[in-house]
C-alpha cells in the first residue's frame, strides 16, 4: 500500500465532478440571493425512484420547453410546485435502472437525463481508483448505515429557483420514490445479484464501527464512576 500513503500529490488534479459543480453554484448563488431571492437546496434520499411516477408527477410539471425525459409527451398545465425551479441538476437513482446513475440536468428551457455510467456499487473492486484520494471522495458518497445498503445509490440533486417552496417540492419529489412496499420487492429481487466487495468499505466499515464502540465504551464508563 506504499502508494497510498501521500496522496497529497495526487489530490490537486483530481476533481470529483459533483462538487465541482456544488462551489460553482455556492459563488453564484451568494449574490443572486440578495438581488433576486434565488436560493438553492439539495434534495438528498437514499431510495430510487419509480421511473413512471417521476414522470407524471414530477418531470411532465418542468417549466420547460425541452424534455427528453418525456419523450415527446406533452407537458402538464397548471400550477406545481417545481415550476418555481430555473435550475436543478444532480445524481439520481431509478428503479429501472440498478446498476446506471442517471445526471438530472436542467438549465433554461431545457430538461434530460444523461446516463453517468455505473454506480461505484456496482464496479467491480479491480475497476475502482487505487489512489486513496479518488476513493476517499467515492466513500464520501457511501450509505454505511448498515453492509446491504446499496452503496452510492441515492438521489442527491440541487435545486436552485426563486421563491420555491422546499418542503412542497421534496413532498412532489419524495412521492415519486419506491413506497416500503416496493422498496421490499427492488431488494428482493436484486438480492440474487448482490454488488461486488469493496475491500475500502469493508474497512472503512471496520472502522467507523471501532469508532463508535470507543465512543459507547466511554460512555459507558463516565456512568460507573458516579
Amino acid at each position: 500500500h506504499a502508494h497510498h500513503d501521500d496522496c497529497s500529490a495526487c489530490e490537486h488534479d483530481h476533481e470529483h465532478h459533483h462538487h465541482k459543480h456544488k462551489h460553482e453554484h455556492e459563488r453564484q448563488t451568494t449574490t443572486a440571493a440578495k438581488r433576486f431571492g434565488i436560493r438553492s437546496f439539495v434534495y438528498s434520499r437514499r431510495k430510487p425512484f419509480h421511473a413512471q411516477r417521476l414522470k407524471e408527477q414530477v418531470l411532465k410539471w418542468l417549466p420547460v420547453s425541452s424534455n427528453q425525459a418525456i419523450d415527446g409527451e406533452a407537458p402538464h398545465t397548471g400550477d406545481s410546485p417545481i415550476k418555481a425551479v430555473l435550475r436543478s441538476k444532480g445524481f439520481v437513482w431509478l428503479s429501472n435502472s440498478h446498476s446506471t446513475a442517471y445526471y438530472w440536468s436542467h438549465a433554461g428551457q431545457h430538461f434530460e437525463f444523461r446516463d453517468e455510467g455505473d454506480w461505484w456499487a456496482a464496479v467491480p473492486d479491480e475497476d475502482w481508483p487505487t489512489e486513496s484520494a479518488q476513493s476517499d471522495v467515492i466513500l464520501a458518497d457511501w450509505d454505511m448505515s448498515d453492509a446491504s445498503s446499496y452503496g452510492d445509490r441515492r438521489q442527491e440533486i440541487v435545486f436552485i429557483g426563486v421563491n420555491m417552496d422546499e418542503a412542497k417540492i421534496c413532498e412532489q419529489l419524495d412521492a415519486a420514490l419506491l413506497t416500503d412496499a416496493e422498496m421490499g420487492e427492488y431488494t428482493k429481487r436484486w438480492a440474487s445479484v448482490p454488488d461486488p466487495e469493496h475491500a475500502c468499505v469493508t474497512q472503512a466499515r471496520a472502522k467507523r464501527a471501532k469508532t463508535e464502540k470507543h465512543a459507547h465504551g466511554h460512555h459507558g464508563h463516565g456512568h460507573h464512576h458516579h
